[in-house]
């Protein structure tokens, strides 16, 4: 049974990058995934 618990953004400014994590829960353990898009934040202020 795969069940999706968190979901997490954060922001890598040096990078340029919006990071999108989400855990799951596999069986008994948990995995995370983790997405990113490039996101410059001088581009939204």
């Amino acid at each position: 049974m795969l069940t999706s618990i968190n979901f997490y953004l954060f922001v890598q400014e040096k990078e340029k990058r919006l990071y999108f994590t989400r855990q799951e829960k596999v069986g008994e353990r948990f995995k995370e995934n983790i997405f990113y898009v490039p996101f410059d934040v001088a581009d939204y202020t």
